[in-house]
């Protein structure tokens, strides 16, 4: 089985990227990058799309500003 990565925002490209995926039956995993509150909002779009799909796992990554400016 080929596994693939979703940059996964909840919006129409990468949903529809997710779905093609699935239905080339890829072991999808998804990551949704948390960078501001906009991005906090999409995730719960994002978690409810992948409640459709309890096999597939969805991470969020938090990345803050002022950390990521100190490194």
């Amino acid at each position: 089985m080929k596994k693939i990565l979703i940059m996964f925002s909840g919006g129409v490209e990468s949903t529809a990227l997710f779905q093609h995926a699935l239905n080339l039956e890829y072991d999808v995993t998804l990551a949704h990058v948390i960078h501001n509150n906009k991005s906090y909002k999409e995730l719960g779009a994002c978690k409810g799309i992948v409640s459709f799909t309890p096999s597939v796992k969805l991470h969020a990554i938090e990345i803050r500003k002022d950390t990521f400016d100190e490194n």
